[in-house]
């Protein structure tokens, strides 16, 4: 039973981790008046 909660907090924080700077990577580009691109 600790070692499922374990691994589930595990994975939700690498997901959480990768998710973060996608987020703010869109709100961003939403963000940004101009539509330029690099």
């Amino acid at each position: 039973m600790a070692i499922t909660i374990m691994g589930g907090l595990g994975l939700g924080t690498l997901v959480t981790l990768g998710l973060i700077p996608t987020l703010y990577w869109l709100l961003f580009d939403k963000l940004k008046p101009s539509g330029k691109k690099h």
